[in-house]
């Protein structure tokens, strides 16, 4: 189940390497090099005892595999 939330986008969520930092479409291709997300645009609040409600936003990364990657490598 996907819920659509228009505060996600790839700047929010640590996607750097994109033409179009506001885009919603959260697909990113696993190659053979190693990357990392991260973000300091994340909002959290905890919990208080005046107020026991929790806000934060999240992320969402859908993983696949770049095909490219199949005609130099095959995984064991």
């Amino acid at each position: 189940m996907y819920a659509f939330c228009p505060m996600v986008n790839h700047e929010k969520c640590g996607i750097a390497d994109t033409d179009n930092h506001l885009s919603t479409d959260m697909g990113l291709k696993a190659n053979l090099e190693k990357r990392h997300v991260s973000s300091t645009e994340m909002r959290y609040r905890p919990p208080s005892i005046t107020n026991p409600i929790r806000e934060y936003d999240s992320c969402y990364y859908e993983i696949t595999i770049d095909e490219s990657v199949l005609e130099k490598y095959i995984p064991k």
